[in-house]
């Protein structure tokens, strides 16, 4: 038995486009309704990442400090130095 997220085999794709009622070929396709909602969210979502950089601009003028170390976390970076406070255990 394959994993959860394997991709569909060429039965069971077929099978599931025809529960949907989706034309069977080509193998890849996007409804057209779908495609229109895809493109729909482009536009929303460039606004929303327009407003946060706009906060985060604001936020990190205003806590120049706690601005870095946001920035450090959101990248997933380790503070410089981490190492440093790891407790030492004795043998």
């Amino acid at each position: 038995m394959k994993p959860h997220g394997s991709p569909l085999g060429e039965a069971e794709l077929k099978a599931a486009k025809e529960n949907l009622g989706w034309p069977v070929e080509p193998a890849f396709l996007i409804p057209p309704e779908a495609l229109a909602r895809f493109r729909q969210a482009v536009g929303r979502g460039q606004k929303h990442e327009e407003a946060w950089q706009k906060a985060r601009a604001a936020y990190a003028k205003a806590f120049p400090s706690p601005a870095i170390e946001l920035k450090r976390t959101l990248a997933g970076e380790l503070p410089s130095r981490w190492q440093d406070d790891l407790p030492a255990f004795s043998e």
